[in-house]
């Protein structure tokens, strides 16, 4: 079953039901990281360009149909890329980018040969760190596509790497992860920002439900995060907390107010598990609402709240 194909939901889309939101958000280092994914858990090459990527190059990745220099043009227009120059100015600098024309199809994934080398390297001092050599185990599969299903939804995900112990009998789940903190612990604010422990309760749901009968004969599923930052690797065992969290949400007491009268007034907000964000799906879908955001289609827009006290 091709997991792009398949319809089913993913953590990634529960994620952006929660945010009301399904833009495309990419930025570099979410390039990079699927780079060192590419290179650490499949292996296979890529066809790089052997230059710099500019900004004519970007605009004109943005042409539809055939790429000409004065469909490129209209991209630096419309763009307003260096609106003060002339025509003719554009149009020089565009000839410039010619071996990259050559070279570019439309709806091809760019990477630079200077990307892929660099990807290349930091994957070799992954899989020399003690930390990657303590995952490999008797059966080692990467970029798994699970699916399963839970009250009536189907469910996919994409887990870089399960490793299998029969001799322990441990099912691991290993998820590389990037981090952007020089100082270990700080990792744990990345796993908010980005919800990571929603991500790994999803992947850990998919695992019981695929991987059933092992766990019934005694196997014991272990979760990791396989981290990496400047110079260092890092293994993070994810906690029973975190995973309860990820899977079911908490609330977050934010502390006191207390206004001039010295009356006093807790804040708190929500932190969602994915089952709650797929139940406002569910809720959405039922409603045949393209928006997910219930607070706003059940007041209809009309909020009487404080912004203070929650």
């Amino acid at each position: 079953m091709d997991y792009y194909e398949n319809s089913a939901i993913s953590q990634s889309f529960l994620k952006n039901v929660l945010k009301n939101y399904f833009g495309k958000e990419e930025n570099d280092s979410m390039q990079r990281g699927s780079l060192i994914d590419h290179f650490l858990f499949i292996g296979t090459d890529i066809d790089t360009y052997d230059g710099e990527i500019n900004k004519y190059c970007e605009l004109a990745m943005l042409v539809e149909g055939e790429i000409t220099p004065q469909k490129i043009l209209e991209q630096v227009r419309l763009k307003k890329y260096n609106d003060n120059y002339l025509d003719k100015t554009h149009l020089a600098n565009i000839e410039k980018i010619q071996s990259f024309l050559d070279w570019y199809e439309p709806g091809k994934k760019v990477y630079t040969t200077k990307e892929v080398n660099s990807a290349k390297e930091k994957v070799e001092f992954i899989k020399n760190s003690d930390h990657y050599k303590f995952l490999v185990r008797d059966e080692n599969f990467y970029q798994v596509a699970l699916f399963g299903e839970y009250q009536n939804t189907s469910l996919k995900g994409l887990i870089d790497w399960i490793a299998i112990d029969h001799q322990q009998k441990k099912i691991l789940l290993i998820d590389l992860k990037t981090s952007h903190y020089n100082k270990i612990d700080l990792f744990s604010l990345s796993v908010k920002e980005y919800r990571y422990d929603f991500q790994m309760a999803f992947y850990k749901y998919l695992v019981e439900v695929n991987y059933k009968k092992l766990l019934t004969a005694g196997y014991e599923l272990e979760i990791y995060w396989l981290g990496y930052n400047f110079n260092k690797t890092f293994l993070w065992r994810v906690s029973d907390i975190d995973l309860d969290i990820g899977e079911n949400g908490c609330v977050k007491l934010s502390g006191d107010y207390i206004d001039g009268l010295g009356n006093s007034y807790g804040s708190s907000f929500q932190i969602y598990g994915w089952k709650q964000a797929l139940d406002i799906y569910n809720k959405a879908l039922a409603m045949q609402s393209p928006d997910y955001d219930l607070d706003y289609i059940s007041n209809k827009g009309y909020i009487t709240k404080s912004t203070y006290v929650g």
